[in-house]
């Protein structure tokens, strides 16, 4: 199959505004070969895929490629008994502005055995974004006006997806019992080809905090998704350990004394003081790629059965892998070592969970030292518990009983003898149980709705959605 687009639009110049998008697949049924004779017992069908194809993005802001002077009105000026009219120096335009355009290469392949009971569906790809509409080079403040978005960044993602499905049917009391289990997973991974950051910065802190460790900025080569952080080397001994450390210069506590049972950073640099150092891919300091904030190897599980009109479907799904790293304004997380009129958290009340002087359990205690303002939302390089670190990452990975349903369809018999088509009576249930990691230190978040503060509100990062809820249903499908 061969197909193509030539699509056009106003919102580009009219040396740029058509673009061509085609597409074209080709597939190969290895199954139907004559030398594949050999394997028609066991083997249905053998398909291989083969497909490419690009999609145009022109989702732009109108008149971006022309220069605006806009004219306002003065309101704090009169002249000649009326408020003067003002303009303002043109915008600045893109060197180029077109298309975005996605370009993805997919491999396939389809395989069906023992009269098509077990089968196997994959798929290997990947897609090329070019010409993204991102913001140009930085611009000096002296120059007037803020650089323009143009045509200046690409991406590649590789992915794949896998599903196995068997189903099969068998007697039992004399009567077929059908079932099936189908299993699929998933993942992707992009990474950043070519933008627009010469000096390769992470972003600003305020933006890397409210992004979960995650850059405000991006970078050639850099994966999306990458969390940045500290690494932990535990909580501090005692005095002598803390005299062998780098300096940390953090406020654990309120006169800046650092103190056993408090967090101990690894000096990656070797420099002798923890720092961020650049705040950039080349220079770090003693940050480093920690984790990644976007799900990886999602999957689901589809199980089906019936006998005898009674059906049972359950459906299952899940990230197999997740970072996640609380906002410092999460109480429900960090509670008083946030503020100290914030809850007393029973996650923090563990009888060895939490360090304390009489204890000196540096080495079975998760939770440091109690003072408070460790993670509030001040923005400071200061702030040890605000910076994303190895230690109170947490594994977001899940698995979800989205749904159960068990239904009994009556006999047409029954059915046409109460002059009815068809009945049905069923009980779902949805939501009914997670099971996650996460729950340990964070019991009150959700793994599935976890967010992050990426327009830089105040509160969209902090975790506090609305819950995925659970909820039983008793219903019954009557056909007349």
């Amino acid at each position: 199959e061969v197909s193509g687009r030539y699509d056009g639009s106003s919102k580009f110049p009219t040396n740029s505004k058509w673009g061509f998008f085609p597409s074209a697949s080709v597939a190969w049924r290895v199954s139907e070969e004559p030398w594949m004779k050999w394997s028609e017992e066991w083997l249905d069908n053998a398909k291989i895929r083969l497909s490419a194809g690009s999609m145009g993005n022109g989702n732009v802001s109108p008149y971006s490629y022309t220069s605006e002077m806009k004219v306002s009105t003065a309101d704090d000026i009169v002249l000649g008994g009326s408020y003067p009219s003002y303009t303002t120096v043109g915008s600045t335009v893109p060197v180029s502005l077109t298309w975005e355009k996605s370009t993805t290469y997919d491999l396939g392949l389809d395989l069906d055995f023992l009269n098509n009971r077990l089968s196997f569906s994959g798929d290997y790809y990947r897609r090329y974004t070019t010409d993204m509409y991102t913001p140009s080079i930085s611009l000096p403040s002296v120059y007037g006006t803020t650089s323009p978005k143009g045509n200046n960044a690409e991406l590649r993602t590789t992915g794949w997806e896998l599903s196995l499905t068997w189903r099969d049917s068998f007697k039992l009391g004399g009567k077929p019992f059908d079932y099936s289990i189908k299993a699929m997973v998933w993942d992707n991974r992009t990474v950043v080809t070519k933008y627009e950051n010469a000096t390769r910065s992470l972003g600003t802190l305020k933006g890397y905090i409210q992004n979960g460790g995650s850059p405000s900025d991006f970078y050639e080569g850099m994966e999306l998704g990458e969390m940045w952080g500290y690494t932990v080397a535990g909580l501090f001994r005692d005095q002598a350990d803390i005299d062998s450390s780098a300096t940390h210069d953090f406020t654990q506590a309120s006169d800046k004394v650092t103190r056993p049972g408090q967090v101990k950073i690894a000096d990656l640099d070797h420099n002798g003081n923890i720092d961020p150092g650049a705040f950039t891919a080349d220079d770090h300091g003693d940050l480093s790629i920690i984790g990644n904030i976007n799900p990886h190897y999602m999957f689901g599980v589809n199980l089906a059965a019936n006998w005898n009109g009674i059906g049972l479907s359950v459906f299952l799904q899940g990230v197999m892998k997740r970072d996640w790293y609380p906002s410092p304004d999460s109480g429900y997380f960090w509670g008083k070592y946030a503020r100290p009129f914030m809850w007393v958290l029973g996650i923090h009340n563990y009888t060895d969970d939490m360090y304390s002087k009489e204890k000196n359990n540096w080495d079975t205690a998760y939770w440091p030292r109690m003072t408070t303002y460790q993670s509030n939302s001040s923005y400071s390089w200061t702030k040890l518990l605000e910076i994303p670190n190895t230690r109170y990452k947490q594994n977001a990975a899940y698995l979800r009983v989205k749904n159960i349903q068990v239904d009994y369809t009556f006999p047409k018999a029954l059915c046409q003898k109460i002059r009815l088509g068809g009945l049905k009576i069923y009980l779902s249930g949805e939501n009914l149980f997670t099971f996650t990691p996460l729950h340990k230190y964070a019991p009150n978040f959700d793994p599935e709705a976890l967010g992050y503060d990426t327009d830089f509100s105040s509160t969209a990062g902090d975790g506090y959605t609305y819950p995925v809820l659970k909820s039983v249903t008793l219903g019954v499908n009557i056909t007349f």
